[in-house]
């Protein structure tokens, strides 16, 4: 084999094995081999690398179920830390974890909503001059959580160099600010992955109603790409601009929006979230008006939910994480 395929090879088991002890927690080599299926001298070599490089440490010695000592590896904490921006109309706050991805520290960046740019500088100001008050190691990874009904757009960042300006997406503004991975994440999104964790419906459709009405679906159990990432602005087909929208029409115009995701995707399960006062009824009349359409050829399950929003910082310091793992 090739010099650069050796290569490739190492980097992918070492890869391997920063995934598993960052699933795991503590893991001993032992453990490692057997998960993973190389050899112990392979792994002993790999994770004496890791550990002479600063990701891991050795964590202490345990004794097995056959009397023998192992020493358990974990991440190693003071490695670095990520930053998880949580963006919402009324505020934007920056959370500080730290490898093990424990929440060491939070700023309220804003308490009112602010542009892009605006939002750039301060992020840059606290991450550059106060994070080491709190965080130990360099700036690893970045996430942006975009709460309630925001989208990326809504952030974009007029970006200037000595030759010329343009309109950018606020995700790409900060991986060019601190040159680290950076991950985007919509409570709306994730509150989906989490219904789906739990329901076993492979085709799926959810219905975020606020200020906007977003749409997100899954196809055989994948997040489709929409035009605002994992989700898109259906918006104009639900309401009339600028006109308030009642309780019947926003019905009918979900009903509406149904009948034109159906034509495109087998949805057998309907997820409504948000600003619902009355969930379950919007439900009810949402199912009845489907059934009464007869232009849907199968049923379709109408359910209105509560976000699930438990741990949304620490899942996305993890994928983030495990994306700084990858590139690492």
């Amino acid at each position: 084999m090739k010099k650069s395929g050796l290569q490739d090879m190492k980097r992918e088991n070492l890869r391997l094995i920063m995934n598993v002890i960052l699933e795991k927690e503590t893991v001993s080599r032992i453990e490692l081999s057997e998960i993973i299926g190389l050899s112990p001298s392979t792994v002993s070599s790999l994770t004496s690398e890791l550990i002479e490089k600063g990701w891991i440490v050795e964590n202490g010695v345990t004794t097995s179920t056959g009397g023998r000592k192992r020493i358990e590896l974990s991440v190693n904490n003071s490695k670095g830390y990520i930053a998880i921006l949580e963006i919402g109309w009324r505020r934007a706050i920056l959370h500080f974890l730290d490898l093990a991805l424990e929440k060491k520290h939070s700023v309220l960046i804003s308490d009112y909503y602010i542009t892009g740019n605006e939002l750039l500088e301060k992020v840059t100001h606290c991450i550059r001059e106060d994070a080491e008050n709190f965080c130990n190691g360099r700036l690893a990874g970045i996430g942006l959580l975009f709460q309630e009904d925001m989208s990326p757009s809504d952030f974009n960042v007029m970006y200037s160099t000595s030759l010329s300006s343009a309109s950018i997406s606020f995700c790409e503004a900060v991986k060019t600010q601190f040159k680290v991975p950076v991950m985007e994440e919509y409570s709306q999104v994730y509150s989906f992955r989490q219904i789906m964790k739990r329901e076993e419906s492979p085709n799926s459709a959810h219905i975020e109603i606020g200020k906007k009405i977003f749409v997100s679906i899954t196809s055989n159990g994948t997040f489709l790409d929409m035009t605002e990432g994992k989700k898109a602005d259906m918006t104009p087909f639900v309401e009339n601009a600028g006109k308030k929208i009642t309780a019947d029409k926003l019905s009918e115009g979900i009903v509406n929006l149904l009948q034109m995701i159906c034509m495109m995707f087998p949805i057998e399960n309907v997820y409504l979230s948000g600003r619902l006062d009355e969930g379950d009824r919007l439900a009810e009349c949402v199912s009845g008006q489907l059934k009464k359409s007869h232009l849907l050829k199968h049923a379709v399950e109408v359910k209105a939910i509560k976000p699930v929003i438990n741990h949304m910082e620490t899942d996305l310091g993890k994928r983030v994480l495990k994306k700084v793992i990858c590139e690492m």
